[in-house]
């Protein structure tokens, strides 16, 4: 993706990245008061078309920050509260850039996802499905385990992990919106590995589009 596309995908990465920090922050203010943090999240909304997913992000800041708000209210401690402040203005920010967003993708066709063309392709997409998905599940995994241990070398070193796990995620994810499959972060059981070497030993050129992608 390039030009305007390619802008809009660092600055929605950044915007992710930003939401991963509140994420951190929450679930330390949860350890401090001697609650378990959950990694439980609510439904991801997947759409192709470009100004939809772009405004359904800027109504979902809204609805953060008035949530937040709320919250702020209920909460007796200072301290908490000016998280919150911090939090809600960050918030606020996001769903300004979302909004700006809106006009630049206006005219932009809708993102179009190609099936699997053979068997063996189905299988590629149903690996990388579960790549992102392991992925994924290792990040929350080793975020968790940071928020609740007390030593500080091993919180961070774990911090560490889950940014590389990050990192593959995001390859993975690549490398299947590059073979044309839309990338998912929900739970996929294990195929077989035999079962994949077996398909692409049977026929190895069978893909009908060979992914061009190497991570940066």
């Amino acid at each position: 993706m390039g030009g305007t596309g390619g802008e809009l995908a660092s600055s929605i990465e950044g915007i992710a990245r930003d939401e991963m920090r509140h994420f951190k922050w929450f679930a330390q203010i949860v350890v401090s008061l001697g609650g378990n943090p959950t990694t439980e999240r609510a439904p991801v909304e997947r759409t192709n078309d470009p100004v939809a997913f772009i405004q359904a992000n800027s109504n979902a800041e809204d609805g953060a920050v008035a949530t937040y708000r709320q919250h702020r209210e209920a909460i007796p401690y200072e301290n908490i509260k000016k998280l919150f402040d911090r939090i809600i203005s960050e918030e606020q920010h996001h769903g300004e850039k979302f909004r700006a967003m809106v006009p630049k993708v206006e005219g932009m066709p809708p993102i179009e996802y190609r099936a699997p063309q053979t068997p063996q392709e189905k299988l590629l997409y149903r690996y990388l499905e579960e790549d992102v998905s392991g992925e994924y599940a290792a990040i929350l995994r080793y975020l968790h385990q940071s928020f609740v241990v007390k030593d500080g070398w091993l919180s961070k070193a774990l911090e560490d992990r889950a940014i590389d796990e990050m990192k593959h995620m995001g390859w993975m994810a690549e490398h299947k919106a590059e073979a044309g499959g839309e990338p998912v972060h929900d739970a996929r059981p294990r195929s077989s590995p035999a079962q994949f070497e077996q398909a692409f030993t049977q026929s190895p050129d069978s893909l009908s589009r060979s992914p061009q992608f190497c991570p940066a």
